[in-house]
Parts: structure tokens; sequence; C-alpha cells
């Protein structure tokens, strides 16, 4: 098999492109891979899956990802033969693909080197083979004796490499962390990428409807997670037994919130945005192939220490979305997690300041139902103007609910549709507060939203008052949505609330 290899690329050169000779090097690859699995059955579910090399500055996937049974075992970057493999392996793509993945193989079609990380995070080359130099190629071709032990060299190496065990992901914070440091690189994917009419005309909607001092970087950062967590919350509403991919993602986030099914379909015009599309794969890849049932498990449990000073693992009340944006957002970012104020606020909170308001409307107010009154009293209307992930929203729409039996035919969920409301002006919490709240509607309220309905959450800035949405220039494609969303919450404002 390697004579077969060095025959196709005899005639290769420094001049030539590094991906000229792909196609070779593939097949070699794949050869190792069966030779292997002759004395190890688990290689026979690792696949080799080449990316088509069209970023011309380096910036995109990684010229091979390795596979192997629903976890990602590494990468291979192929450059062009007689490249200085030492230095590459310093550089910042280098570095960039150790973030997602701690086994590398660097090669120039004749050198081989395994990086891995030293103990300090940096990349180093552990091991490596060099089948011949250039210049002794056609002399190495000839020698029937060296082939042969050039061959049980590399065989050697790419055990190392193809068998590497990855840590499986078996907890939430593992999740948390494997998407966030995607999701980090797909943020910088996405400022590199800023000269795409696609995005920069989705940059200046969001900034002319949202907030005028919004910089690319604060968008690029939003809009990554937005990107990321509305694939998780595609599998989390996947019940079709069908993974998840760029194109059916859409038909499984729900109808009932159109702003964010409609924002999915950025994922339709990836075509020329190959820096961006390798990293929503990956991430496709890793939430397809996680237990979500165990992960929703794990995200209600809590540790609390008893009196004796044993400590006890408890079911909570957390709401398991938000519970998880959290432990996402402590992994992607902890200090944006201080500063935005994302921190889950216990049941107890919530549900005094939510009794308040009960008690104020039965004390102040004569309304002996409280929130309650809410079902037959047009005039009770409520907005939560920073609504953050809906946890407000969530125990007051319990609050009006919980004295009204669910068979009486005073029992009208869906009629605080029109005057229960909230405003919120990032990306990621806004898309959290809808999936929690359509989800209580179906679940705990036995009142599913029909297509048409949709929860009065608004993704605006409450401090801005735009009567006229413009519309200038190349606008996505999901623009009539995000229209549709500032000029109901522009209304929203203008309500006697």
């Amino acid at each position: 098999m390697l004579k077969k290899y060095l025959n196709e690329i005899q005639g290769i050169s420094p001049q030539d492109k590094e991906h000229t000779y792909r196609t070779h090097l593939q097949n070699f690859l794949e050869s190792l891979k069966e030779s292997l699995m002759l004395e190890n059955k688990t290689l026979q579910s690792l696949t080799i899956k080449h990316e088509p090399n069209n970023d011309k500055e380096g910036r995109g996937a990684p010229d091979f990802l390795i596979q192997n049974q629903g976890l990602i075992i590494g990468y291979i970057e192929n450059k062009r033969v007689n490249a200085d493999l030492d230095s590459v392996a310093q550089s910042p793509q280098i570095e960039k693909y150790l973030r997602l993945s701690d086994n590398l193989m660097l090669t120039d079609y004749l050198r081989f080197c395994l990086v891995r990380k030293d103990s300090k995070g940096k990349a180093q080359i552990v091991q490596e083979r060099r089948i011949c130099e250039l210049s002794q190629l056609k002399a190495t071709l000839k020698n029937k004796t060296l082939l042969e032990s050039k061959r049980k060299e590399l065989t050697e190496l790419f055990k190392l490499f193809f068998t590497h065990s990855p840590k499986p992901i078996v907890a939430a914070k593992e999740f948390a962390n494997s998407l966030a440091q995607r999701t980090q690189i797909l943020k910088d994917s996405l400022i590199e990428a800023q000269d795409n009419s696609h995005i920069i005309s989705l940059y200046e909607t969001f900034k002319e409807q949202l907030y005028k001092e919004l910089d690319f970087t604060e968008f690029a950062d939003s809009f990554a997670q937005t990107l990321t967590y509305s694939l998780f919350l595609a599998r989390l509403n996947n019940t079709s037994g069908k993974e998840i991919d760029l194109y059916n993602a859409k038909a499984f986030i729900p109808k009932s919130f159109p702003l964010i099914r409609a924002m999915s379909g950025f994922l339709d015009d990836l075509e020329d945005l190959d820096s961006i599309k390798w990293l929503i794969e990956e991430i496709l890849y890793i939430i397809n192939h996680i237990d979500i049932i165990s992960i929703i498990k794990e995200l209600n449990k809590a540790s609390e220490k008893d009196l004796l000073g044993h400590y006890t693992t408890q079911f909570t009340h957390k709401d398991p979305y938000l519970h998880f944006y959290e432990t996402f957002l402590s992994q992607y970012d902890p200090r944006l997690r201080e500063i935005r104020g994302v921190y889950y606020t216990p049941a107890s909170v919530v549900s005094f300041i939510i009794n308040a308001i009960d008690s104020i409307l039965k004390t102040d107010f004569a309304l002996k139902n409280g929130l309650g009154a809410s079902l037959e009293n047009d005039n009770i209307t409520l907005l939560d103007f920073a609504t953050g992930t809906g946890t407000f929203l969530l125990e007051a729409f319990r609050k009006a609910l919980e004295s009204t039996p669910k068979d009486s035919a005073r029992y009208e969920p869906k009629k605080l549709l029109k005057q229960f409301f909230g405003f919120e002006f990032l990306i990621a919490p806004y898309t959290i507060a809808h999936l929690k709240l359509s989800q209580s509607f179906k679940e705990e309220f036995n009142a599913p939203l029909k297509e048409k309905e949709r929860l009065g959450i608004y993704l605006t800035n409450t401090l801005y008052n735009i009567k006229q949405v413009k519309q200038e220039g190349k606008l996505p494609s999901f623009t009539p949505e995000l229209t549709a969303e500032f000029e109901a919450a522009q209304q929203t404002k203008e309500n006697a609330i």
C-alpha cells in the first residue's frame, strides 16, 4: 500500500497546492485504517471524512475529520510537501484545532507528525515518521526492504492516532464545555467573515433595531451562542428518531416561535462560509450523539449538605433549559455571565416576588383572586421589561392559573397570551424563554400552542421607540420575521400596560 501511494505522488513538488494530491493521501489513510482493522475490530466504525479545501486563507476546517461511534477522534491537517511542519505546529490554526481535540496529525505527504498538547497547553510534536526526503522519493520506491520498514513505522504511528480515546461526554458540564469550545471558534469565524454580505446585513438589522451602539464583536458573540443553543433546542424537540443536520434543523424548532425558527434559516446559506459550516456540523454531530435524557436528568439534580455534614442528592425545581444555559455560559465566558447577570434565580425568590404582586392585587385593588383575576379581567396586564429566560413570566402564568381547576370552563391559559408580555434584547436568553414557556403550555398547562399562536415575548430593546422598521440593501432571508417581531414589540410598547 505504501508503494502504491508513493507511485501516485511521485510527481509532487513544493510548487503544488497542498490539496493537489489529497485524494491519494485519503486513499492511503483508508488503506492504513483497513490494515489496522485486522487486529482491532473497533476501527470498523472509524470514518475518515475529507473537508473540501475552498478556504484560500486557511481559516476553514481541518482537512480530515476522524470519527468513531459518535465521538470525534481527532483531525489530520495536510500541508504542501517540504512545508515547515515544526513552525506549522506552533501556528494559531493548529492551536485552534487542539482546543477542539487533543489528537492531531500533521503531514506534508512524506512526513507524518503526531501533535498533542504539553503540560502548559502548547502544541508539541510527540512522535513523527518520515517516509523519505522528497529528493529520495524515486529511489525509495525501488527499495523493497526500506518500503516495508517504513510501512511498519507508519502503521504503528497511526495505531496510536486512530485508537486515541477521547473523553466521552457523559455530564452536562462536559457537554457544555464541548459546545462552548466550538462556539468560541464560531464567534471568531463570524468576526473574520464580517465582510460577507449575508452576515453584515444581519448585523446592520440588529444594530438598527436593538442597540445602536452594538459592535460587531458583541453581535458575533450573541449570534454564535444563539446558533448553538437553537441546535440544542432542536435536539430537545426532535422525537422523529432522525439525526439533525443543517437542512432539517428548522423543522424541529416549534412553529410557535417563528423568529427563532426563521433565524435557523441562516444555516441554509453557508455554502460560501466554509469557516463556519464545519463548526456547525461538528456542533450538530456532538448534539446528535449525546444522551439528552441523562443530561436533563443531571441538570435537575442538586447536592445538599444535611445537618450531619453528609451530601445528599435531591431532584430540584430548577429549569433544565436555563440551568444548562448557565452551565454553558460558565464554560463559554464566565466574565460574560457576570456582566449580563445570567444566574439562576432561586425559585423561592421568584415565588416571593410573584406572590407579592398577587397580594397587592388582592389588598390594594380589591381583586380577591389576585393574578387569577387575569382570566376574567382584561385590565390586568403584566410586562417583564428585561425578561431574560422568562423565569418570572412563567411563575406569573402559574400563579394566575393555580386557583382555577383545569376542567373548569374558566380555565383558559391562552387568554393570558394577550395580557402577559416580556421584552428581551439578548438573543440567547430570548430563545430559552420561548422554549421554556412553550413547553410549559404544552406539558404543564395542557394548552399546547398552535402554529399561528405565540407568546408575547419579543426580541426588542425596551428603551427604543422605533415607529418604522428600515429595510435597506441586501437583507437576510428571515428579515420579514425579524421585521414582524420588531413591529409587534413596538405595538406592545404602545399598549396601555
